[in-house]
């Protein structure tokens, strides 16, 4: 999907991860919105409804793209069906969590979790991927560590809803991290996985006399079913940028969610927006301005080799008579190009 993308508009793998991740939690930061067209549903059943119809769009869309054979061959790695068989838990267990805390007066404990899961995010890229944040990076995330502080005093006690939240979606990035696995397969599989529960519990709703779904009601109908659209293809860009970024990147797109979810909760929503809430909000967007800026001088200075080592190569020669440069050197701290600039992965294209 994303490779027809990267080849019609000439976009490379980091800049197209960059928009997903932009794109993805763009989205999440706006969808109160759409839950509020849906509040006379239960919210357990709009869950179930979310991954119905979100398994079988992705059925869909790979059933008209060939691919299902594709998706079949995936899981004959034993690692890789293990992988998505925790993703999907760690998945399913968000979206149970976050249902259960705005069914129960927990909204602000589900939006503190989106201010800590990047900082989860940056822990696991140091502890798992070994990502080396320079001074800059760390700075920022130490202002915006400051922001999470200024919520979690506002509570007054430690927000233990709101960190698993955010740590079942860390977790989730991580696995699906791990797995160099199409994300709309990966996506397909998930809710495969957890449709056999969604299932379930939608006929014994059904049996119960429960059952929402059907009932007259067109546009909550439509709107039950287009949830698939709104949560198939987020996580379709978050699973993408996930492998080509770092989680450093990861980290600081994430704010883009609960600025949102701010946003609306103070201009159209109308809910309190203390002090100590516009405290957290001026930290986190300072980090975003510092860490951004850093962001934007590693792009630019990766640019400038990368178009020094295209200038370069056509002069030189390969086989046994190859020349070397005056900026490469042979052995062990052999330079070979703007691929191998410090503080750059290029199995990312994003700078560490």
């Amino acid at each position: 999907m994303f490779a027809k993308v990267v080849e019609r508009f000439e976009l490379d793998e980091h800049k197209l991860s960059l928009i997903a991740a932009v794109a993805c939690y763009g989205l999440w930061g706006v969808l109160p919105i759409y839950w509020k067209g849906l509040d006379a549903v239960p919210a357990m059943e709009i869950v179930y409804h979310r991954i119905l119809w979100s398994f079988l769009l992705m059925f869909a869309i790979l059933g008209l793209g060939g691919r299902l054979g594709e998706a079949l061959r995936a899981l004959a790695s034993r690692r890789v069906f293990l992988i998505l068989v925790c993703s999907s838990l760690c998945l399913g267990g968000n979206w149970f969590l976050y249902i259960w805390a705005v069914n129960n007066g927990h909204v602000l404990d589900s939006s503190l979790a989106y201010y800590i899961n990047p900082l989860l995010n940056v822990f696991f890229g140091v502890l798992v991927f070994k990502d080396r944040p320079n001074r800059l990076q760390i700075l920022s995330f130490a202002i915006a560590m400051l922001g999470v502080f200024c919520q979690v005093f506002t509570l007054g006690r430690f927000p233990w809803l709101a960190v698993l939240l955010a740590l079942s979606f860390a977790v989730y990035g991580v696995l699906r991290k791990l797995i160099t696995l199409d994300s709309s397969i990966g996506m397909f599989w998930e809710s495969a996985f957890l449709s056999v529960f969604a299932v379930t519990q939608l006929v014994l709703l059904f049996q119960s006399g429960n059952f929402h779904f059907g009932q007259g009601v067109y546009w909550q109908d439509a709107m039950l079913m287009g949830a698939s659209v709104i949560t198939t293809f987020p996580l379709i860009w978050f699973a993408y940028s996930a492998q080509h970024l770092s989680l450093m990147t990861l980290g600081l797109a994430q704010y883009l969610t609960p600025t949102g979810a701010f946003l609306l909760g103070i201009f159209v929503f109308k809910e309190t927006f203390t002090l100590w809430h516009f405290v957290s909000f001026a930290l986190i967007w300072v980090a975003i301005i510092i860490y951004s800026l850093d962001a934007r001088r590693a792009w630019r200075l990766a640019h400038s080799l990368r178009e020094a080592g295209s200038a370069a190569r056509p002069n030189q020669k390969t086989g046994p008579n190859q020349k070397i440069g005056p900026d490469q050197k042979t052995g062990p701290g052999m330079w070979t190009g703007p691929d191998s600039v410090p503080g750059v992965n290029p199995a990312r294209g994003a700078a560490e």
